[in-house]
């Protein structure tokens, strides 16, 4: 498991904000982590927990020990480095590491888009996911469930995506390549009200997927920033 709260020195929870510390999947999430807070104003410091999307998928189905230990050895290395903030750019890692007990462990606040999926889903009464594996779509079902278990939810996979985003492939390609348009008429065929972008690649492409769909495209990043800084 991951090192006692002790051993990591008493009074963690009183450090200072100092700058934020960005965990995500990949150094390509990490950098757009890092950038959407930079733009608002924020110092924020890249943490990638994989080297690439396969090595992440895996990392998110190793031992439960094992990701706990190797995320608060991250952590540790950003309170060493001042950050008294941790913002998990990343929603398969959110779902697949117990970061409410890492951030009482470490006494850093921790957001993940997770807090926000809770506030979402009682405003909802059928939503459709996309996210990145099964993995982050299982963590995501979980918290909107949670939340409202009356709500219908529509879910769908798309790691070519992520790929598509890591490589740079431009956004209206992206779309059409992977029939995104198509995906999301068959989430609002089905009665969706809205599709949760549950990938923080995604944003990447929501401009082009918004000129082609009526459907409402959610987002979570401007949340997590509210989240963030109402300390």
């Amino acid at each position: 498991m991951a090192t006692s709260p002790g051993s990591w020195g008493e009074g963690m929870t009183h450090v200072t904000l100092g700058p934020v510390a960005v965990l995500a999947g990949t150094p390509v999430d990490t950098r757009m982590g890092t950038a959407f807070l930079g733009a608002r104003g924020l110092t924020a410091l890249p943490f990638p927990i994989s080297a690439n999307p396969w090595e992440q998928t895996a990392f998110q189905y190793a031992p439960a020990e094992d990701r706990h230990r190797r995320v608060g050895q991250v952590l540790e290395q950003a309170l060493r480095r001042g950050c008294g903030r941790a913002l998990v750019y990343c929603n398969s890692l959110s779902g697949a590491v117990d970061f409410p007990a890492l951030a009482e462990e470490t006494g850093l606040r921790i957001v993940t888009p997770l807090e926000v999926y809770r506030e979402l889903a009682p405003q909802y009464r059928t939503l459709g996911v996309i996210a990145a594996n099964a993995q982050g779509l299982s963590g995501i079902e979980q918290v909107l469930l949670e939340a409202n278990p009356r709500l219908n939810l529509l879910g769908a996979c798309a790691l070519q995506a992520v790929l598509d985003v890591e490589a740079g492939v431009p956004p209206e390609e992206l779309v059409e390549r992977r029939r995104l348009a198509e995906l999301a008429g068959w989430f609002d065929g089905c009665g969706a009200e809205a599709l949760v972008l549950g990938c923080t690649h995604f944003p990447y492409f929501k401009e082009a997927l918004a000129a082609r769909t009526t459907l409402p495209l959610v987002d979570p990043a401007d949340e997590m920033l509210r989240l963030l800084t109402a300390l």
